[in-house]
């Protein structure tokens, strides 16, 4: 196959990324643990001002079904010396692409957040799908469904000038079920003219789920008994939105398909409905490095199969 292109980045196949909020703060071990498998690592979601996540119980990784977390997207906010000064420590020695997730809760903080680490590292990934929590816990509407939100903060970026030509732009996506409003935003990103690529999708929001005692598995003092439902619960679900979003954005703008892959078989079909490559967050996080290697084995030898 021929080299992967994503905007500024080229890769060889296949392209194996993970899924931003695996690796939340810029110190040098857990980037440099996490890149060793993939291709390119995504660090963050990067917020303007630190937040400490949310407490009580965050997280449910066990259940092979399907995965939920609301973490509430903790970091230490981009004034951290560790994000401004981040490559001119130890990681400036790193090959591995490093892209940077940002999360703002408005126009504004886009594009503060990209002036500030446009230059960090090799790409910037918009996460629209995040945060649809306030610091006081009240929710609001995702930007990701919200076109308008969305071209407003396009607008925002570009007065950044020329940022499309130095940096990698990604933008991460909420999950869609209406194929109206996913054409909608479709247009939007064509139009914003800064886009090399999508990341579909997000968790879905709002999920709950009871252990086998009839205990909520999420509890937090800031979302209650809801979070993102991630795993193989979003597998066909990624997999449809991935290939609308192939079948109407221009071949300039790439996609990465990312929700409930595991497999090879996923990888595989991902490539066969025209994504670039993928991303693997919960998967990764149940079973650990040793699964990408799998996957890449797997792969071949699919591949040789099928051929």
């Amino acid at each position: 196959m021929d080299q992967i292109k994503v905007g500024h980045l080229s890769f060889d196949y296949p392209l194996i990324m993970n899924a931003a909020g695996m690796c939340k703060t810029f110190e040098v071990n857990p980037i440099v643990e996490i890149s060793r498998p993939f291709d390119a690592v995504v660090i963050g979601s990067i917020t303007p001002l630190q937040r400490s996540g949310n407490t009580g119980t965050c997280e449910e990784l066990e259940n092979s079904l399907y995965g939920l977390n609301s973490w509430g997207m903790p970091n230490g906010g981009v004034e951290s010396a560790q994000y401004i000064d981040g490559l001119h420590g130890p990681l400036v020695d790193l090959t591995t692409p490093i892209i940077v997730s940002v999360a703002g809760f408005s126009s504004e903080d886009y594009h503060y957040l990209i002036r500030k680490l446009a230059c960090w590292g090799s790409g910037i990934e918009i996460n629209l799908g995040c945060p649809n929590v306030r610091d006081d816990g009240s929710q609001h509407k995702i930007a990701s469904f919200d076109p308008e939100y969305m071209a407003e903060i396009f607008e925002e970026i570009r007065q950044l000038n020329n940022i499309g030509q130095l940096t990698t732009i990604g933008v991460k996506l909420s999950p869609y079920s209406d194929p109206g409003l996913l054409k909608e935003i479709a247009a939007v990103i064509i139009e914003s003219g800064l886009v090399h690529y999508v990341a579909t999708c997000n968790t879905f929001p709002n999920g709950i789920g009871f252990d086998n005692w009839g205990r909520s598995r999420i509890q937090t003092d800031q979302a209650g008994w809801f979070g993102g439902i991630s795993g193989r619960a979003l597998n066909p679900i990624s997999l449809s939105n991935a290939y609308q979003f192939r079948q109407l954005l221009p071949e300039s703008i790439a996609v990465i398909r990312v929700g409930g892959i595991s497999t090879a078989r996923d990888v595989w079909e991902s490539y066969q409905i025209g994504c670039v490559g993928v991303q693997i967050g919960t998967a990764y996080a149940q079973k650990g490095p040793r699964l990408i290697n799998t996957i890449r084995e797997d792969l071949a030898s699919l591949q040789e199969e099928l051929a």
